[in-house]
């Protein structure tokens, strides 16, 4: 059986790479060698990044239905993400995922949902320290295809996965998603079209949260779509008695910034949140040679929380990636 592949230091990974899902924890009194870890098991296409004892988050680097974040935990071990839907109301959609709808010779493909290919290469593992923080992760390229044995590349992706320690966050997990969209070769535009919602999605595994933004508190039967702002929360119990909050953040660097948010809960089916892309009303024209960058965050915490420490790692995310954390017009009740 192969054996998973261990985590080797990379000196050449220094920059920030184009796609990141980072994940923030408390530095804790050890010695370097004993940080998080990163381990790629070929045989179960698993990355799995940890911390001691502790598991942080699993990626699924699969084909089907899609590679994504299948589980993301709370510090107190708590998985806060529906990786797998299909048993769930409303099937389709996977933990922390990202994909649009393309249309290629006068067909909609959709690569949202995976029925249509993002197809993903091997890992290449990395760690690096930036501005005194360390950085330990995985990069990777993918392909978008009509199906996986399509030869026509319709897009180019580049990915990265990588978790921070920082004394800063010690009571929560902070996962960050940073992705480049380019043209392939033969093409010198594509267009990402879909649905409003279209572009991250963070799926719960039940209806039954509360949500609250940046601005305003969305109450349960309320119609929470759409709503503008940098961030929007969801506080519910994935398991009996484990209460949770997670929060999904967008980045001010990115296109269309603040979003027009998509929160789901009761009498939705399904519990989500995403900031959408307005891709119906507005479809978005990648150039060549003029990627679409775009970065946003999920945070896990254990336990319910408030506007204050939901915005206060909304600071510390743009602190840590150099940008200015924009200011709530108002408080949200």
């Amino acid at each position: 059986m192969k054996q998973p592949s261990i985590l080797i230091p990379r000196a050449d990974l220094v920059r920030f790479p184009a796609l990141a899902i980072v994940l923030l924890a408390a530095a804790l009194p050890c010695a370097a060698s004993d940080g998080i870890q990163v381990i790629e098991d070929g045989a179960t296409q698993a990355v799995t990044f940890s911390l001691g004892q502790k598991t942080l988050a699993v990626y699924h680097n699969k084909l089907d239905p899609m590679p994504h974040v299948h589980f993301l935990y709370t510090l107190g071990g708590v998985n806060v993400i529906a990786g797998d839907s299909s048993k769930l109301p409303h099937p389709g959609h996977w933990g922390v995922f990202f994909g649009t709808y393309l249309t290629d010779a006068g067909n909609r493909l959709d690569f949202f949902h995976g029925s249509a290919k993002e197809v993903p290469s091997t890992a290449k593992l990395f760690r690096t320290e930036i501005r005194g923080v360390k950085k330990t992760g995985f990069s990777q390229d993918l392909t978008w295809r009509s199906t996986a044995a399509a030869a026509k590349v319709l897009l180019k992706e580049s990915r990265s996965v990588a978790m921070y320690q920082h004394a800063d966050l010690a009571n929560v997990t902070v996962l960050e998603w940073q992705s480049e969209l380019s043209c392939p070769e033969a093409a010198d535009k594509v267009v990402l079209q879909g649905y409003d919602f279209a572009g991250l999605g963070v799926r719960m595994l039940n209806a039954a949260g509360d949500i609250f933004g940046e601005n305003q508190r969305c109450d349960a039967g309320q119609n929470n779509r759409w709503i503008k702002g940098a961030w929007l929360a969801y506080v519910y119990y994935p398991e009996e008695g484990k209460q949770v909050t997670v929060a999904v953040y967008d980045h001010p660097g990115n296109p269309r910034h603040p979003k027009n948010w998509c929160g789901l809960n009761k009498p939705y089916e399904f519990g989500y949140l995403g900031p959408g892309l307005n891709l119906d009303n507005d479809p978005y024209t990648v150039r060549a040679g003029h990627p679409m960058k775009l970065r946003y965050c999920a945070a896990a915490w254990d336990g319910k929380v408030g506007k204050t420490e939901v915005a206060a790692v909304m600071a510390k995310w743009c602190e840590l990636t150099g940008a200015i954390a924009p200011v709530a017009k108002g408080p949200a009740k």
